[in-house]
């Protein structure tokens, strides 16, 4: 910006010229030339004190302004920079946050993507687990089924075989007075005086042991000697009970 101005100096000669018209009006007309020249120098040097006073205060008002100009662009000059760079820095901001936008949506379609695939993969892992459940649950109630069946024939062939040779032992020791009944009891209070034969489900063992439900386990109570088998019976037949008399005469058979 420009400090340099303009003065008017014509109106000031022309004010100057109508002060002194007016001066010479109003004083007493000196006579003689010398009075008349002297007046004028005196005049003059009055108006040019005048004069010279005047231009120090617009030389001084002139500085001023060009001070308060100056010091005004300085200050704009600031706040123009300080506007631009924080328009800069505002679209730095504004791009960074359009950038993060993007990247944030990138992250968020890739993360829905992966849910998806996730959901999948657990829905197809799901309904193979079901099926292989399905088929496993199967597959063992068939076994379980076909193994209790070879079971229980087994054991019913071994029953049968035990009862036959507790039959023919005691016929062999001429005890054919005692009934089949007697022999088909499973279990007999008097175990020291009487032969007990007992042939049930295990039920009180524990699970580490037998699984009831899906291999049924069978106990021999022999004589108070108590044993377990997968399947119910030892493989040796009973040896032929002894014979003992009671104190009323009647025999009775002794525990194995």
């Amino acid at each position: 910006m420009s400090c340099a101005y303009n003065v008017d100096f014509e109106n000031h000669d022309m004010s100057l010229e109508f002060l002194r018209s007016k001066m010479e009006d109003m004083e007493p007309k000196v006579a003689g030339v010398g009075g008349k020249l002297q007046k004028v120098t005196e005049e003059v040097e009055r108006l040019r004190e005048l004069v010279t006073a005047r231009r120090r205060e617009i030389e001084d008002l002139e500085s001023s302004i060009s001070k308060r100009v100056n010091r005004t662009e300085d200050q704009v000059s600031t706040f123009v920079q300080e506007y631009s760079d924080h328009k800069t820095e505002t679209l730095a901001v504004r791009q960074s946050l359009t950038h993060i936008g993007s990247e944030i949506a990138c992250l968020k379609k890739w993360v829905m993507d992966n849910v998806q695939e996730i959901t999948n993969r657990l829905d197809l892992q799901d309904q193979q687990f079901h099926g292989f459940k399905d088929d496993l649950l199967k597959r063992v109630e068939r076994t379980v089924r076909e193994a209790t069946r070879s079971e229980m024939k087994e054991l019913r062939y071994q029953v049968d075989a035990k009862f036959a040779a507790v039959k023919a032992a005691f016929k062999k020791s001429g005890k054919g007075d005692l009934e089949v009944s007697q022999l088909d009891e499973p279990l007999y209070e008097e175990k020291s005086d009487q032969i007990g034969i007992t042939v049930r489900p295990v039920d009180d063992l524990s699970d580490s042991e037998f699984n009831s439900e899906l291999y049924p386990t069978y106990q021999v109570d022999d004589g108070g000697f108590d044993q377990h088998y997968p399947y119910g019976e030892p493989t040796q037949l009973l040896e032929a009970p002894k014979a003992s008399k009671k104190k009323d005469g009647r025999r009775n058979p002794e525990v194995l």
